[in-house]
């Protein structure tokens, strides 16, 4: 896990090759095809981000996935979801004061679908094969779908480049293009 300064009391959190540990909880899953370039089936296996931005209240959101790469074109992506509020996340970067959740509200799935599909259009970027998106935190105040396209959008970007993933530099500029 590495925290990550932003500036302007912004603050970001990732996990390489590792996930924040979620309790187990009643979660739905749900199923969706993207078209991509051939990825190379090489590097990480495992991620999370999780994102904090003070903006009027603050935008808040983390999502985990594990990665299964194949040489074939395209992303499926299976996003666990969950039912009500769940667990309290006391670590979370919103502080023990505010109300971080683990799970995914059904109301940021598009949102999560969004940031994953503006991903895939970077010319860039070549990822392919299936995307499990298992480890995610909401804020009832907090979140928004713009938090869920941006922390999805980061997410997809670390696999996608993920042999520039563990340089300091390349983690910043992740963020930064999106705020």
């Amino acid at each position: 896990m590495k925290d990550i300064q932003l500036g302007k009391y912004r603050k970001a959190r990732i996990w390489l090759d590792e996930l924040p540990p979620m309790p187990i909880g009643t979660f739905e899953n749900m199923q969706c095809s993207f078209s991509s370039k051939n990825g190379v089936g090489l590097g990480l296996r495992k991620a999370a981000v999780e994102l904090y931005v003070p903006s009027g209240v603050y935008e808040y959101g983390l999502l985990g996935a594990e990665m299964y790469y194949s040489g074939n074109p395209g992303l499926d992506v299976e996003l666990i979801t969950s039912e009500g509020i769940g667990v309290p996340y006391q670590d979370s970067l919103v502080g023990v004061a505010r109300d971080a959740y683990w799970g995914l509200p059904q109301e940021y799935v598009q949102a999560v679908l969004k940031g994953v599909s503006l991903a895939l259009s970077e010319p860039a970027l070549q990822i392919s094969g299936k995307l499990t998106i298992n480890t995610t935190s909401f804020s009832v105040i907090g979140s928004s779908e713009l938090a869920f396209t941006w922390v999805a959008r980061v997410l997809i970007r670390l696999f996608g480049r993920a042999s520039l993933a563990s340089r300091d530099e390349f983690i910043a500029q992740l963020f930064e293009f999106e705020l």
